[in-house]
């Protein structure tokens, strides 16, 4: 159990002792957490035990019982879906199949160790290769890799699948289960919120411009939602394959709001106006309240 510890400032380096030692007191652990990590904790903590004490216990099958706990290891800590509920689920259900096949494989090739051997590379090279797909799929690559190593690598015979399968899947469902009913917003959740106050905000500035009422007030209060936004695009987690469908499409309003942004800026900064014959009209303003609608109806999902 992590203890908060007191936390002193290093003190600089000396000739005689270039640089301070642990038993000093000058370095010390801080304990940290969040709460997508603690929830992530409490649902394991709860799920796993339960699945293998009724597998084993209720029903005293060995199979069932290791392959229904290391399946929601696999599904609950090792793997980490974002998106919407749907997302989710589709990601759940795609680690499920793709662990469906590598465990017949493993569970066919187990007990021969030269095909074993064989079979292992183009298995763990298409697993590999399918994280290209999206950010769920990378974030599933190693969840997958699961089924194919703990079957291949234990005594195995064809007789074993079924029983392993419904180990696996009966993990699979209960974790998703588990996921949609005790999950935190995603940070793509909040960069899509920060995106449609951002164009709610940019399209109260473009209608108070058309109208000749645009104060520098707007201008800060359009400055400010931008850095809001442009703060929560920096802390969303990156992924290593980019971003999903969705954020790409609050990627691109986030785009089209900053090059406006710019725009107004340069405008109520006193930029030439717009002659008589080519007066702005109130139209422009109209795609802003698309994109601040459109926003808003991402972030609630």
């Amino acid at each position: 159990m992590l203890r908060r510890v007191p936390w002193a400032a290093p003190q600089a380096p000396s000739p005689a002792f270039p640089s301070p030692s642990p038993a000093s007191g000058t370095l010390g652990w801080r304990p940290a957490w969040s709460v997508p990590a603690a929830m992530r904790a409490v649902r394991a903590v709860v799920v796993i035990p339960s699945l293998f004490a009724i597998t084993y216990e209720g029903f005293g099958n060995l199979q069932l019982a290791l392959f229904a706990a290391f399946g929601g290891f696999a599904s609950l800590i090792v793997a980490s879906f974002g998106g919407s509920a749907r997302d989710k689920v589709i990601a759940h259900l795609m680690l499920a199949v793709t662990g469906s096949i590598a465990l017949i494989i493993g569970t066919a090739v187990g007990g021969i160790t030269w095909l074993a051997t064989l079979v292992t590379i183009p298995v763990t090279f298409g697993i590999f290769f399918a994280g290209v797909a999206g950010p769920n799929a990378a974030s599933g690559v190693t969840a997958a890799l699961f089924a194919y190593v703990l079957p291949v690598a234990s005594p195995s015979t064809p007789g074993m699948i079924p029983d392993r399968l419904a180990g696996w899947w009966l993990a699979s469902v209960v974790s998703t289960a588990a996921v949609l009913l005790f999950s935190p917003p995603s940070p793509g959740d909040r960069l899509r919120a920060a995106a449609a106050r951002s164009a709610r905000t940019l399209a109260a500035h473009l209608d108070a411009s058309v109208a000749g009422r645009a104060t520098a007030a707007d201008v800060a209060a359009c400055q400010a939602a931008k850095h809001e936004l442009l703060g929560a695009f920096a802390t969303t987690p990156y992924r290593p394959t980019g971003l999903a469908t969705a954020d790409q499409g609050a990627g691109q309003r986030r785009a089209a709001a900053r090059v406006v942004h710019r725009a107004a800026g340069r405008r109520h900064a006193g930029a030439p106006q717009p002659g008589p014959g080519r007066a702005m009209r109130p139209r422009p303003a109209r795609p802003g309240r698309g994109s601040a609608q459109g926003g808003r109806g991402h972030a609630g999902r």
